[in-house]
């Protein structure tokens, strides 16, 4: 529910001689009393704000929203709606010349307000003026007579709405071109700037035109910031998305953590890209040796001792190899200072087994020292 309260000076006039003429004053009187009136219409009325006024003049706006209509001049040539939020009262006061309802008793928290002052005639209610003067700290209103009243007060808590001129709600003014009202402390506001950041926000339209656009530098350079997430981040990726958008698995494997959406719904890993040459191949995210190119080798060898051998025989020893198979072609390494009269063969004898074969082909018997003897295998896996 929203209330008007009017308050209308009535002229009284009375005629005084002066040198055989007659001379009209006009007084007002204290306190206006309007109740035996049918009808009042203190205020300018019409459609459309004047475009000009001057501070405490009020005009109604006779098309607005029913309870919205009153305007007041809040400085030169700038109406600010008047609108009532919320009441406090009536409380009742005894008779003294002050009367004083504190911020902390109304609670409405603004020394923007309505105050309408009563005294009871009778048995009704007729409004009458006297200053009341608000604390903006403390938001205490103090109501203040030339002799002692009784009576009640009423606080009606008003918000400003958009008029004629440059105006808003705290009545402070225009902030000017890419401004906006900031809400400092209660019942108080300073106006701001939207400001943009070289290469990386640029406002426009914030002077008034509409609404304003902020736009992301094409060459946006965050190089100055301390830390930078420009990425969705989640441990599972997005079931949907549109070619160019980049999401950060946190729950990945550390290095394969970015997708980037290859095509519609369709996430790939990004990172380091290796392309395969001869002899290696890569299967997903795993690199690996192309055993069918690239030919590998086993190696070992062993401290054999031989013992006697006598002309026209052989002897036999084993060597470990492990991974040597039946069939592979052995390449053997022979001890540099092997005895005259011996020649040797060695061959995969059984898995994981090269056996040595040296024989005496000369004349006379030998005892091979006992030295070390090698076998490696070249072959793909």
């Amino acid at each position: 529910m929203r209330f008007l309260f009017i308050l209308v000076p009535i002229l009284c006039f009375s005629q005084v001689p002066s040198g055989g003429r007659r001379t009209a004053t006009a007084t007002v009187p204290d306190p206006f009393d309007l109740t035996g009136y049918s009808a009042t219409k203190p205020f300018k009325a019409g459609t459309s704000l004047p475009g000009t006024c001057t501070t405490s003049e009020y005009y109604l706006k006779t098309d607005a929203t029913a309870g919205t209509g009153l305007y007041q001049c809040t400085a030169t040539n700038t109406w600010t709606q008047l609108i009532v939020d919320s009441i406090d009262g009536p409380t009742t006061y005894g008779s003294a010349t002050t009367w004083t309802r504190t911020g902390a008793n109304h609670g409405l928290g603004t020394c923007a307000l309505v105050v309408l002052l009563e005294e009871e005639i009778g048995s009704d209610w007729r409004s009458f003026h006297a200053p009341t003067p608000c604390n903006s700290s403390t938001f205490d209103v103090v109501a203040t007579f030339g002799a002692a009243s009784a009576g009640r007060m009423t606080l009606f808590k008003v918000g400003g709405g958009g008029g004629g001129g440059a105006s808003d709600a705290f009545g402070t003014g225009d902030p000017g071109a890419n401004g906006f009202m900031d809400r400092t402390a209660l019942n108080t506001s300073s106006a701001r700037t939207l400001t943009g950041t070289a290469n990386k926000i640029t406002i426009t339209n914030g002077g008034g035109g509409g609404n304003p656009t902020f736009t992301i530098a094409d060459a946006l350079d965050l190089s100055g910031h301390a830390s930078t997430i420009p990425w969705r981040v989640a441990t599972s990726a997005p079931l949907t998305c549109t070619v160019g958008q980049v999401y950060f698995d946190s729950n990945d494997t550390a290095g394969m953590n970015v997708f980037g959406c290859t095509a519609t719904d369709t996430w790939t890993l990004q990172g380091k890209v290796y392309t395969a040459g001869t002899g290696i191949s890569i299967v997903g995210t795993a690199i690996a040796v192309d055993t069918t190119v690239v030919p590998t080798f086993l190696t070992n060898s062993a401290s054999l001792d031989f013992g006697n051998i006598t002309s026209g025989t052989c002897a036999e020893l084993t060597l470990t190899l492990t991974g040597a198979a039946t069939g592979d072609a052995v390449i053997p390494r022979w001890p540099n200072a092997l005895e005259a009269g011996l020649v040797g063969i060695m061959s995969v004898t059984s898995s994981n087994t090269v056996t040595v074969r040296l024989c005496k082909v000369t004349t006379s018997d030998v005892n091979p020292a006992n030295q070390t003897f090698g076998a490696t295998i070249v072959r793909s896996f």
